[in-house]
């Protein structure tokens, strides 16, 4: 009769996961070179996104800049517009138009369109960082 303690030793050399490929367990020269096929790929991946990253480091900084002007430009035409609707609402009575107005000027405000293109380029900062992590 088969006892279980005797089919064993056939499992004990099966395949173990690494990081990069399957190996056997009792073969060194099959890990060191799963080990240096890694690094090696790895070290490709990062010369062919290299030029990636790079663009996105430029255009991450280059939207930085504009929502940084835009933000000044548009907080001064919002508070002229939501003026503008204060106005229309005190002197010519008119609630719709008023409403309007304001709503233009909350969207362009920078807590409207401005936080909305803060969000994205944060996006791609973080899509940046990933891939320089890789």
């Amino acid at each position: 009769m088969l006892h279980w303690l005797s089919a064993a030793p056939f499992f004990w050399g099966l395949f173990v996961w690494n990081d990069y490929c399957v190996i056997e367990t009792n073969t060194i020269s099959s890990a060191a070179f799963c080990l240096i096929h890694g690094r090696v790929m790895r070290l490709l991946f990062k010369i062919v996104l290299f030029p990636t990253t790079l663009a996105l480091s430029i255009i991450v900084g280059v939207c930085r800049f504009v929502c940084g002007f835009s933000g000044t430009v548009l907080g001064v035409i919002s508070t002229l517009l939501f003026t503008l609707a204060l106005l229309t609402l005190i002197l010519l009575k008119e609630p719709g138009g008023a409403l309007t107005t304001a709503i233009i000027a909350f969207v362009i405000s920078p807590y409207g369109i401005h936080k909305l293109a803060e969000w994205f380029v944060d996006r791609l900062e973080d899509l940046n960082f990933a891939i320089k992590s890789i």
